[in-house]
Parts: C-alpha cells; structure tokens; sequence
C-alpha cells in the first residue's frame, strides 16, 4: 500500500526514531553496519491508527527530523514521542 504523502499527520501524533534491520553480531546499540535509522510518525484517532509516514534519515540530527516534520505532520497538532522533545523548542 502507498500514500500520496500529501495528507499531514493530523489529531494525536507520535512521532520516534528507531534503528530497525535485525540483530548484528558483535554491534550494539545505534552502533550498525547494516541497520537503517528511521523516523516514523503515526496519527492517532480514538483507539486505532488512522496514517502512518515513515522516512530513512541519515541522522537523528534536528534539521534532518525538522525536514520529516515541515513534510508530514500539521504543525497545529499535538505531538508525542519520547525523547525527542529537544527537537520541538528548535522547530
């Protein structure tokens, strides 16, 4: 299934970053050869989740998540996530 991208992330919104690609001996951590880090943002209405964005980036840096943020989630809406609350006080 695919998305136009066009429809912000609206209502409750979590958005988090995650390393994702299964286990690597002999890595731990963010430290990877072969992993992915993914920011995903999931809109939230009453008990389920209505959208869902997720985007590969370089880095957890602020101007590569402001860039997932300006693309895909309505700047009027709540947001939740849990340790990137730093990234807000800078948007």
């Amino acid at each position: 299934m695919s998305s136009s991208g066009k429809n912000l992330l609206q209502d409750k919104v979590e958005v988090d970053e995650m390393v994702v690609g299964g286990h690597e001996q002999g890595v731990r951590g963010r430290k990877n050869r072969k992993k992915k880090l993914v920011v995903i943002g999931i809109e939230k209405q009453k008990k389920g989740v209505s959208r869902m964005y997720g985007k590969v980036i370089d880095n957890s840096g602020s101007k590569e998540l402001k860039k997932f943020f300006t693309e895909h989630v309505d700047q009027q809406k709540i947001i939740f996530t849990s340790c990137l609350y730093r990234l807000f006080i800078k948007l």
